[in-house]
This record gives structure tokens, sequence and C-alpha cells, in this order.
């Protein structure tokens, strides 16, 4: 069994609207100049989903709940020996 308490990560993103394209938003990591996802579509009003794309990794975020959850697939696509290991993050969300 795996004690949850070592498996802690707090990282402070911050998702900010963009003036264009319009509805488009981003995320970066609170102190990054770079954003490191983009959404084109920002949130879907029937689910409330923001997708954010960033090349091999993704975000996906819901505003109604907070969850949201990370994947970086990037070692595993790319058949490499062990030294990119991909990883998912799921968590929960507050506004600042």
């Amino acid at each position: 069994m795996v004690d949850a308490k070592k498996w802690r990560l707090f990282v402070q993103a911050l998702i900010t609207k963009l003036e264009y394209p319009k509805g488009a938003l981003e995320l970066k990591i609170v102190g990054n100049q770079v954003a490191i996802h983009h959404s084109g579509e920002g949130f879907s009003p029937l689910s409330n989903v923001a997708v954010f794309e960033g090349g091999v990794s993704e975000f996906r975020v819901n505003r109604e709940t907070g969850r949201f959850i990370r994947t970086y697939i990037g070692g595993y696509l790319g058949g490499d020996q062990n030294s990119d290991t991909p990883w998912m993050e799921i968590g929960k969300c507050s506004p600042f």
C-alpha cells in the first residue's frame, strides 16, 4: 500500500483568458513567463471541461468541480530506454 502523504505535490498554476483567439485559455506555472499548455476552445459549454494541449502532454480541468488530470506520454511513445518515463497527475484546483 502506498502512503499518500509521500506522494503529495503542490504546484501553483494559473489559468488565464487570452484576448485572441476569443475564448482561448493558457496554463502557466506561477513564476514562469511561458505557458506550458494552451486551450484554443476554452471551457466547453456542455461539460465545463477545458482541454489544454502541450505537445506530448495534456491538461484537462473541470471548471465546476475543480478536478484536473495532467498526463505526459512522451517517453512511452518515443521508445527510449526508460530515461523519460510517462506520468499522470490528478488533483483539485481552487481559485486564488
